[in-house]
């Protein structure tokens, strides 16, 4: 079997499969050559690869489930925890297994141990790999956060965005940082700022705006933002549901509480305002509000 590749304006690459990941690497720098010219003395910076086909395709199928639902995200941790299994020097797959432990326990109701625990194991070991790569210092952010280290967290994001200005990604995180430091206005701009860099986003970017509106007092603009077909459905219910209750509409928040709760059976308000790292606990108080109203369990 051959593996072939092709930049649409001009040339064909042709390698045998297990080439691939070097194929991917000459592809990136003929682009960049073709599209500002030779790069003279800049250099690509070398990003940490897989080394092995099988846990570069565990990690591709991983990607996004975390926000989807549990079993999505369960699926996600088996196959991720295969992947480093396989290539224990695999930078993403540690940083995906990582943020998918994380989502284990903040959104989905499974225990916090052990995956809060090899949440921060994997997303050290990502670093480690590749300190220079944005997407892992982003997802160390992450884990830092709902570690309650609120400096550490922006210190990683501030270095995730200056390896690379146009990760949105750790730009939206920035936002929900800043809603649990308790400056939803500053959220909002962050969010903004990362719509203008991604303005095709994944439909977490709209939880984070939901959550910074709630903050914020802008009850039906949060209705709006979480009821988006990107993220209508996902992990992002669990804020619908204050949402509704908060802008007067608790039958519509009672029914999506009951639609949350058919997929996380565990869910307590208590659990939630545990895990969720406001500095300071008045914070949280809008979010807990919204919960009761809608008649969700303590």
């Amino acid at each position: 079997m051959r593996q072939k590749a092709a930049i649409t304006w001009a040339e064909r690459f042709d390698r045998e499969s297990a080439d691939i990941f070097d194929v991917q690497d000459e592809v990136t720098r003929r682009v960049v050559e073709a599209i500002s010219g030779k790069l003279g003395e800049k250099k690509l910076v070398a990003r940490s690869r897989p080394s092995n086909l099988e846990a570069y395709d565990l990690c591709v199928r991983s990607r996004g489930k975390c926000n989807n639902s549990r079993s999505d995200n369960s699926e996600a941790c088996a196959d991720l925890e295969r992947a480093v299994q396989i290539d224990p020097n695999y930078c993403e797959g540690h940083t995906n297994l990582a943020i998918s432990l994380l989502f284990g326990w903040i959104v989905w109701g499974e225990p916090q141990e052990p995956g809060r625990a090899k949440a921060l194991i994997h997303a050290q070991r990502a670093v480690e790999i590749d300190p220079d790569d944005s997407h892992a210092r982003r997802i160390m952010g992450c884990v830092q956060l709902y570690e309650r280290n609120w400096d550490e967290a922006k210190f990683q994001f501030d270095a995730a965005v200056r390896l690379n200005p146009n990760n949105a990604d750790a730009v939206a995180w920035m936002g929900e940082l800043q809603i649990y430091l308790g400056d939803p206005q500053a959220a909002l701009i962050s969010c903004g700022a990362a719509l203008r860099i991604n303005p095709r986003p994944p439909g977490w970017y709209f939880w984070i705006m939901g959550m910074a509106q709630i903050s914020s007092g802008h009850y039906e603009e949060a209705v709006a933002s979480l009821s988006r077909e990107e993220t209508y459905g996902t992990g992002s219910r669990e804020h619908l549901v204050p949402a509704l209750a908060l802008a007067g509409r608790v039958p519509e928040a009672q029914e999506e509480a009951r639609l949350f709760l058919a997929g996380n059976p565990n869910w307590k308000v208590g659990d939630l305002v545990a895990n969720s790292p406001f500095k300071s606990p008045s914070d949280a108080q809008p979010f807990i509000d919204g919960w009761r109203m809608a008649g969700l369990r303590e």
